[in-house]
Formats: structure tokens, C-alpha cells, sequence
């Protein structure tokens, strides 16, 4: 609705004097290319605002109503005395007749005050009244005021209803995804929104996650009042979505440059609805991504366990037996290599007893009882001892089947023994890997 409209209609509501009943009445005689929905949202509005300023609740003028409606009463008036007084003095005729109920609590039922009375409660329902007379004028107010009565809340709370099954039959039919307001509160939602879609659309290249209804009129002061309490919540929590006021608003309260929500009188059925492949390929993309960056978390871990435990394995010159050191060792301080030496020390010590004594228990269990050795075999034998490779713990993991880490290998040729004498100078271990030389040619191992 354009402004000068919109304050036509304001202006005259705000000269009528008398019941919104009759003023309703004036509107759609003057105004009938508007609904009567539209018509009555904007005097609803109006008269509120009215009855926030005129109407006065002090204890003044509880007694100058109650005396008016006592005074008509006891010289015999018709029936409607407290409408005739609303219409009088300008206010709802719900309005006075809870001022006059409450003043009747406080005077004709002694054991209960006005402050203890629910008035609401016999607003509701007129034939809880003790009197009879005060019943039916209180019923009449909730007939004749079509803002404050009982049965007028009910009516726009029913209306609110409608217009939000309005809104999921359409949307339904639009082939739309969404969730509703009860689903959402259901799950523990703070604030929600009437309908939440689970696959956002595009209206008018705007991209939509929510929707609100609201069958009401968007006038200005309500769309702030509105803004401030659920569309900034719904958009910082699900997004940029539509607002419906279903029966018009105010182009003055659109701004084209807002990225929040867009406001609309209607579900609009121009949507731009994302292809479901489309959607398959963006979850599948996304999945594959994670992964990416999964694995690369993974090979990192992987590749720093790999270093720690290459830092932990490290095996010196001293552990296998050599009087030098790897090509690294050689260029290092010679701080590093005596902390080293100091170290293994005691390790060595041991490994060097029970070399010897696994060593003896070979010798002894593969020599003859009967024939000496020669010299080229007790100087081989001397080596063994002395290199006791074979008694090495690398060596009876890898020969786990042989007697002593030693009968796993045997030696071919009894000639081969100045080749083993000369196995230390030919031999460098190199950091970070063990490679085992040909101790004697013709040498046999079994695994």
C-alpha cells in the first residue's frame, strides 16, 4: 500500500469519535478496493494507540464510571449502559466494563478485594457475575467491542492459525523442504521462525532460509517492534530469509539495499529451487575435502612418529662393535661422542659376557672331542668372539630359528679367516640403516 492511501485510512479513524465498531463500518463504505482484513489490521493498530493514551486507571476515574453505571441503573435505563458510556467518552467498552466489574468485587463481595479477583476470568465468562444485570451488560461490551473482547483475541489468534497453514500448503505444494514452528521447538530452538527450509531458494535473486508469517498489516512502528524482537534473531541464527504480512504493508518500511529479509503479501511462486544433483555433488565435494584434510593431519602425525622413532632407534658404533663411527659421527664434537661412549658403557659390558659366554656354548657344541682345532680355525674362532655379530639382539630377531644367534651361519672355507680379521677396517655402518657385509666368501646364511 502506498503512503498517501495508508494515511488516508489513519486520518479518518483518528477523527472518528465513538465505538470501533462503527468506525469499521465507515472504512469499508469508503474504501471498498481494500479487504476487510487490511482495514480492520490498520484500525486495530490505530485504536491501540489510542486507548494507550486516553485511557486512564486511576482510582478517579474507577469511581466516576462506577457512579455513572450506578446512577443509570437505579433510574431504570435500557440495557447497554456501559456501551453507551464507552461510546461517551471515547474507550472500549471492554475497558470500562473490567473497571466497573473490579469496583463491584471491591464493594458488593466483602471477603474478597479487587487485587484478588481474576477479572478477566468473569470477562471470559459473564454468568460466573453474582449480578445479574452487571452480567449482561458485560456481555454486551464483549459483543459491541471488536479490539479488546475475549472473543475478538480468540478470533485473531484462529486467524494466526489459518494463515500459517496457508503458508505450509502452499509451500508444499511448491515442492518446498521445511520444518515448522512445533518441529523446531521440539528440537530446542530459542527462536522460531514459522517455517525453517531445510534446502534454501531464491526469490527474486534473494536467497531465502526461513519465512515468516504475520496476518497483520505492516505498518511501520510494528515491523520495528517485529525486527527487534524475531527477524534479526531468525537472520543471525539461520540466515537471510521472506517476511509475509499477508494483509500489505508499507512500501515505506522496504529497503532494497537489506540483505536480511525481504518483505513480501504473498508466497511468491517464481522460486529458484537448487537442483537435488547439484546438491549431492556439494555434499560429496565437501566430504572429499574433509578428507584431503584428514589425510594430510594423518601424514603429518605420521611422518613426525616416524622421525621419533627413527631418533629413538639410532644405533651407534659402539652398540655394533666398531672402533669407529658413522660418516656423521665422524664430523661431530667430540663432547657428543664421549656422552655416547659413557652411555652404552655399562650395556656394553653386558652384551660383551654373554657374547663370550654364547659364543663358548657353540664352540663347545660343534666341536669334535676327539681332533684339535687348527690355527685358521681357532683364529676364526677368535674373531667370532671378538665381533660377536652373531650374538647381536638384531641378529636373533632376524634368525629367530637358529641355536644361539650363531648356527645360523656357517663358514665354507677355513682359508677365509684373514678376510674376517680385515671386516672392521672394510666396514662403516651408515646412520639411520644397517647393512650386513660378506663376513667370508662362500658364506651361506639360512634363514
Amino acid at each position: 500500500m502506498d503512503l498517501q492511501s495508508y494515511n488516508n485510512i489513519v486520518s479518518i479513524i483518528r477523527q472518528h469519535h465513538g465505538l470501533s465498531h462503527d468506525c469499521m463500518k465507515l472504512l469499508i463504505q469508503k474504501y471498498p478496493q481494500h479487504s476487510y482484513d487490511t482495514l480492520y489490521s490498520i484500525l486495530s493498530l490505530e485504536y491501540q494507540k489510542r486507548m494507550k493514551c486516553t485511557h486512564i486507571k486511576t482510582l478517579t476515574a474507577r469511581n466516576k464510571y462506577w457512579d455513572l453505571y450506578r446512577q443509570s441503573v437505579e433510574s431504570g435505563d435500557n440495557p447497554g449502559i456501559i456501551v453507551r458510556l464507552a461510546a461517551e467518552y471515547d474507550v472500549a467498552p471492554c475497558l470500562v466494563a473490567k473497571i466497573i466489574l473490579g469496583k463491584y468485587f471491591e464493594n458488593a463481595v466483602e471477603e474478597q478485594s479487587g487485587s484478588g479477583v481474576n477479572i478477566n476470568f468473569y470477562l471470559r465468562d459473564t454468568c460466573l457475575i453474582p449480578d445479574m444485570d452487571l452480567a449482561y451488560e458485560v456481555f454486551l461490551c464483549t459483543l459491541y467491542d471488536n479490539i479488546y473482547s475475549p472473543l475478538t483475541e480468540t478470533m485473531k489468534a484462529s486467524l494466526g492459525q489459518q494463515y500459517e497453514v496457508r503458508l505450509y500448503k502452499e509451500a508444499q505444494a511448491l515442492g518446498l523442504a521445511f520444518r515448522d514452528e512445533e518441529h523446531l521447538r521440539k528440537n530446542g530452538y530459542d527462536k522460531t521462525p514459522d517455517c525453517k527450509l531445510e534446502v534454501p531458494v531464491a526469490i527474486d535473486g534473494f536467497v531465502v532460509n526461513w519465512i515468516e508469517s504475520k496476518a497483520l498489516f505492516g505498518e511501520e512502528e510494528v515491523h520495528k517492534e517485529y525486527m527487534k524482537s524475531q527477524y534479526l534473531s531468525y537472520w543471525n541464527r539461520f540466515g537471510p530469509g521472506l517476511v509475509i504480512y499477508w494483509f500489505g504493508y508499507l512500501q515505506k518500511i522496504v529497503e532494497p539495499a537489506d540483505k536480511r529479509f525481504i518483505i513480501r503479501d504473498h508466497l511468491p511462486t517464481n522460486l529458484v529451487q537448487i537442483p537435488i544433483n547439484t546438491i549431492a555433488n556439494i555434499f560429496l565435494k565437501k566430504k572429499m575435502e574433509g578428507q584431503k584434510d584428514t589425510l594430510k593431519v594423518y601424514r603429518h602425525h605420521q611422518h613426525s612418529r616416524i622421525q621419533k622413532e627413527g631418533d629413538e632407534m639410532w644405533i651407534s658404533s659402539e652398540d655394533l662393535r666398531t672402533e669407529g663411527s658413522s660418516d656423521e659421527e665422524t664430523h661431530a664434537g667430540a663432547g657428543a661422542s664421549t656422552s655416547r661412549s659413557r652411555r652404552t658403557k655399562k650395556n656394553r659390558k653386558q652384551r660383551k659376557s654373554t657374547a663370550v659366554e654364547a659364543s663358548k656354548s657353540t664352540t663347545s657344541t660343534t666341536s669334535q672331542p676327539d681332533e684339535e682345532k687348527s690355527t685358521a680355525e681357532t683364529n676364526i674362532d677368535i674373531n667370532i668372539r671378538r665381533f660377536s655379530i652373531l650374538d647381536n639382539p638384531f641378529f636373533t630377531d632376524i634368525f629367530p630359528d637358529s641355536a644361539a644367534g650363531a648356527s645360523a651361519i656357517s663358514l665354507g672355507s677355513t682359508d677365509s679367516g684373514v678376510d674376517a680379521l680385515n671386516l672392521e677396517s672394510r666396514w662403516r655402518p651408515k646412520r639411520g640403516s644397517l647393512k650386513y657385509p660378506i663376513l667370508v666368501e662362500g658364506t651361506s646364511v639360512e634363514v
